[in-house]
């Protein structure tokens, strides 16, 4: 319902937020952290009040959201990562005028 929409639209614009800052820090295997952080925090908010607003125990709910947050975010969010960075990708975006943000020659492996 609506406390789903806006609980789980803020709970997504949170991590992805806090995801995109440490994806620009320089650090080494940044992605996989910002991945790791963006599942965690969606799994703690959205399994914390769906456990609340539909009397189920916070582990089975915090157990079904980290389940889906692994699949989407987690292999799903990454392969596009990956794709969405690779150069024949990039190259497509810019000369239709889309803005990538990415370093040059840089890659997202680990």
């Amino acid at each position: 319902g609506f406390v789903d929409i806006i609980g789980g639209s803020l709970a997504n614009f949170l991590a992805t937020w806090l995801a995109w800052r440490m994806g620009r820090s320089g650090s080494r295997g940044r992605w996989i952290l910002a991945v790791i952080l963006q599942v965690v925090l969606v799994t703690v908010i959205v399994g914390s009040y769906l456990s609340y607003l539909l009397s189920v125990p916070i582990a089975l709910s915090l157990l079904g959201v980290l389940i889906g947050s692994l699949i989407a975010i987690g292999v799903l969010g990454f392969f596009l990562l990956t794709a969405f960075s690779s150069p024949v990708i990039t190259r497509t975006l810019r000369s239709m005028g889309v803005k990538v943000y990415l370093k040059e020659n840089s890659t997202t492996r680990i």
